[in-house]
């Protein structure tokens, strides 16, 4: 999708001013700065994000690429501290769906110059990454409900802190709580096993087979506590994988969800147009990847 910024960034005029809402890490105002230095137009780029950003400390680039970016922790896109009519361009990656929408499509009208524009990609309810997210969900309900993975491993993993001479080993081969907590993780496991080759997107259900292996080697390692600790962090993990799922699921907008957004656009003095936008991958394949709105700012 880097093309889809670049053109619109190469179309402004020098010295314009953008905003990037819900920033993150700084992808979109990175490619602006790099438009604007490859064409020597001296764009004012500010990014603003609710959350405590600070891209110069995360990013794994050199520091130098994000000098001119002026970025702003802990402001939310529905009501910025900017001036009226401040910006040429407003601008967001998977951003504008995750805001108050009515609340920031007003913001952004009060921040655009007459004749500004703005650009947003949004998740598009039938994306081939809502479609990835939807069957990753369902792994979550495989591994937390209908096998409860982690929890089986721990149970058995229980009954073996005692087990660490040759006698109370042979002991626990004859136990028949023991025997049968591990046919359930034997069961599960398989599960997840099976789960993994009947699926497009497994990446999920791999993770947590490699958590639960490294986990199983810490046991032997170092004991209960360690391996039981390796669990309880590996499906905090993932349970907090599912939750951004959920909410990017909530976040998404179907058609009648864009033509209420562009409803809201151009009572807003904003002209506006709507189109789905595609990726083409290899061997000429296109996934629909999103929503493209693009708008102007007319009275």
């Amino acid at each position: 999708m880097r093309a889809v910024w670049e053109e619109f960034f190469a179309e402004l005029e020098p010295g314009a001013r953008i905003l990037d809402i819900c920033t993150g890490n700084g992808a979109i105002a990175l490619i602006a700065n790099q438009v604007s230095r490859a064409g020597g137009k001296g764009f004012e780029i500010h990014g603003i994000d609710r959350a405590r950003i600070d891209p110069a400390a995360t990013l794994g680039i050199d520091r130098e690429l994000l000098a001119g970016i002026h970025f702003h922790a802990g402001q939310a896109a529905e009501r910025t501290a900017f001036a009226d009519e401040y910006f040429d361009a407003v601008t967001g990656q998977y951003a504008l769906e995750y805001t108050d929408v009515p609340a920031t499509l007003l913001e952004i009208a009060r921040l655009l110059r007459l004749g500004g524009q703005c650009r947003f990609v949004m998740h598009h309810a039938g994306s081939i990454v809502l479609e990835t997210g939807h069957e990753e969900l369902g792994h979550a309900r495989l591994l937390f409900e209908e096998t409860a993975l982690f929890e089986r491993c721990r149970e058995l993993m229980r009954c073996m802190a005692h087990s660490r001479t040759p006698d109370e080993r042979r002991a626990l081969a004859q136990d028949a709580d023991a025997e049968e907590k591990r046919q359930r993780l034997n069961a599960a496991a398989a599960d997840v096993s099976a789960a993994i080759e009947r699926s497009a997107h497994p990446e999920m259900l791999r993770t947590a087979l490699g958590h639960l292996s490294r986990a199983w080697q810490a046991l032997h390692e170092g004991g209960v506590e360690p391996a039981t600790a390796l669990l309880d962090e590996a499906e905090r993990e993932i349970r907090a994988n599912e939750a951004r799922l959920r909410d990017l699921e909530k976040a998404a907008f179907d058609a009648g969800r864009i033509e209420t957004l562009v409803s809201h656009l151009r009572r807003a003095g904003l002209s506006c147009t709507a189109a789905a936008l595609h990726h083409e991958a290899v061997e000429g394949v296109r996934h629909l990847v999103g929503w493209l709105i693009t708008g102007q700012r007319n009275s």
